[in-house]
């Protein structure tokens, strides 16, 4: 099943804001959400403490992914962020123009690459 739809038509009755422009379709994107909302209730990818030394180690789960999120929403990623101007939120969002981020992306989102893309492409262009 091909996710990404060159042609938009065929989703007219869909709000705009679901189709982000990218050509994901609603379905589609509910079943992003849920799995990005499973990925980020499984204790598995949250941080951990050593039992021994007490020293915190970060989980997987990435300030990057809820901005990514954000973007997928079609909101702005700023909303995602306490301090929009601060050096965190930058490097993170420069962070996701590069290619080494879409796989963490894919990861969380159980997205392709092409959709990962996508999306991004489409939002940084604009």
């Amino acid at each position: 099943m091909n996710t990404i739809n060159a042609n938009a038509t065929a989703n007219k009755a869909m709000p705009s804001s679901m189709l982000l422009n990218t050509g994901i379709c609603r379905a589609r994107f509910i079943e992003i959400r849920d799995y990005f909302r499973s990925f980020i209730k499984d204790k598995d990818n949250h941080p951990y403490y050593c039992e021994d030394y007490g020293t915190k180690y970060p989980g997987k789960v990435t300030y990057e992914h809820f901005i990514f999120y954000a973007i997928l929403k079609g909101k702005d990623p700023k909303r995602c962020s306490h301090d929009p101007d601060g050096e965190r939120f930058k490097e993170a969002m420069e962070c996701l123009r590069e290619p080494f981020a879409y796989t963490r992306i894919v990861r969380a989102f159980h997205m392709s690459d092409e959709e990962v893309k996508v999306v991004l492409s489409s939002y940084f262009q604009s």
